[in-house]
């Protein structure tokens, strides 16, 4: 039976070993409580060590206000972020949270952050490969897979607006021929 008033010897305390350093609980933890919180400053690769903790106890008020701040940093607010901008690798890191969280929005701004730096498959598979420890599933397949066929889209859509544009080229000669 609980007593009310009476102290416990440090030895009757039972330890609970966690895997999370005290600093990325001092992060994670003012999310579990019912008062409003700050902004949340993205901060690599501390960021990817709150995401697992976070998701790891379904902390999702948290892991909602990682995702505003990506989108913060790509509206360019820089609110939680010491930049505006982010680089190719934090745009990785951006295209790797949005897919786990399934926030298709945010990951095709991201993919096409990451298009326009024109990486080669060799400095995608670097970078996801080394954040594979971070997300459930095969971070590189899901990055090398989304950047494959991003890239066979844009193949099809380039060769439809040439033809389009032939085709149009050709019905704009026929009229002035008239």
């Amino acid at each position: 039976m609980l007593e009310i008033g009476t102290s416990h010897s440090e030895s009757e305390i039972p330890e609970v070993g966690l895997e999370e350093t005290s600093a990325v609980l001092a992060i994670v933890l003012p999310f579990t409580e019912p008062h409003p919180v700050g902004p949340f400053v993205l901060e690599f690769p501390r960021t990817f060590a709150v995401i697992k903790a976070m998701d790891k106890y379904e902390i999702w008020r948290g892991l909602d206000a990682i995702r505003l701040a990506f989108c913060h940093a790509y509206m360019g607010t820089g609110v939680t972020f010491n930049r505006t901008l982010l680089t190719f690798e934090e745009d990785v890191y951006a295209y790797l949270f949005a897919s786990h969280i399934q926030d298709g929005q945010l990951r095709e701004v991201a993919l096409k952050r990451i298009i326009d730096a024109e990486p080669t498959l060799e400095d995608l598979l670097k970078m996801s490969n080394k954040l594979q420890g971070y997300f459930k599933g095969d971070a590189s397949r899901v990055l090398v897979d989304s950047f494959v066929k991003f890239q066979l889209r844009m193949r099809e859509v380039f060769y439809e607006v040439g033809d389009t544009q032939k085709a149009g080229l050709h019905t704009m000669h026929s009229y002035g021929s008239d």
